[in-house]
């Protein structure tokens, strides 16, 4: 009996979820020989809008060459659905005669998966395969997305630490992390010693102030004569309220569709730059955002390089669940 499987992708990109698409399409063909893989445009928007491309012809080859590049080759979405939403993409996924939906990304796909499957009240599989940099999804370790990103991090913050005992100053890194400080954390992995930086680490599970911060960087510059600090974009002041709220003017915030303030634009840190200058007139201070740089940086060397974790992790899900349809989709 021909199977099918519907495969999108959800959330940020990153370097490796492409890995994570090409080991579950191939590990489905492995298993089914006559399964027939859909991938869907854009995540879930592309189910309900029946835009899909047949992968069921991509050379392994081919799929190699998706894998090996960052991105989200099937393009992504945010998308978070409400009930009307939500009887569209079932309706699609019927539409495809799917057995089987595997949705690869973060928290909030896996929130998504959770409301179609409670929606669908029938025999097709949803299947959560775990991606996101912040290594925030709950009973895992760490997922496929933190460690190329921590080691962007880890290497930038190696970097500037060095050209920081040449020209002694200052030195803000602010990384992505609204509510988890993982890949904050990270910076430090490559400390060996009490001087090298990051001198200070801030993430957003811990209380917060630009008090402190202030403090902090004095002690820390009467000791090594410079300061290298890593800090999470989503460091909190008294009360819970984000940092970017509290330094930056009402007329510059950004919110996104959910209301939240944007973190990962410039803002934050031209806001806090300026207030170390304030505090510190007469030492140089520079703060960069990180933004999406770490989330799609490209560490490999070679053009076949395989990330295992995130080619494993979809095949052996697969295996175990052999759901009959996969379905894949991929932007032109």
């Amino acid at each position: 009996m021909s199977r099918t499987f519907v495969i999108a992708q959800g959330g940020g990109p990153t370097a490796v979820i492409n890995q994570t698409l090409a080991g579950a399409v191939i590990a489905a063909r492995r298993r089914h020989g006559d399964v027939r893989v859909l991938g869907a445009k854009h995540g879930i928007r592309g189910i309900a809008a029946d835009d899909f491309i047949d992968l069921t012809a991509f050379s392994d080859g081919d799929l190699m060459h998706i894998a090996n590049t960052p991105n989200s080759a099937l393009g992504s979405t945010r998308d978070k659905p409400d009930d009307a939403y939500c009887g569209r993409i079932l309706e699609g996924l019927r539409k495809a005669k799917a057995d089987a939906f595997v949705y690869i990304g973060g928290n909030d796909t896996a929130g998504t998966l959770q409301i179609l499957d409670r929606a669908a009240g029938g025999p097709m599989t949803f299947v959560h395969a775990p991606k996101t940099i912040d290594n925030d999804l709950a009973e895992n370790d760490h997922t496929p997305g933190f460690i190329s990103a921590a080691l962007f991090v880890v290497r930038a913050f190696l970097s500037v630490d060095l050209d920081f005992r040449a020209l002694p100053g200052i030195y803000v890194g602010i990384v992505m992390g609204r509510h988890a400080g993982f890949l904050t954390a990270s910076a430090a992995a490559w400390r060996r010693q009490a001087a090298d930086g990051p001198h200070l680490v801030y993430v957003p599970e811990e209380p917060f102030s630009v008090e402190r911060l202030v403090a902090d960087i004095h002690a820390t510059l009467d000791r090594f004569g410079r300061c290298v600090v890593a800090m999470s974009e989503g460091v909190t002041v008294a009360g819970g309220a984000p940092l970017a709220g509290h330094l930056i003017p009402a007329h510059r915030r950004e919110h996104d569709a959910h209301g939240n303030i944007q973190l990962s634009g410039g803002d934050l840190g031209l806001a806090l730059q300026s207030r170390l200058k304030e505090e510190f007139p007469k030492v140089r201070a520079r703060v960069d955002t990180f933004g999406y740089l770490p989330r799609g940086f490209n560490f490999r060397r070679g053009a076949y390089t395989i990330d295992y974790e995130s080619w494993i992790n979809p095949r052996g899900r697969l295996r175990r669940n052999a759901p009959a349809v996969v379905a894949v989709a991929i932007t032109t």
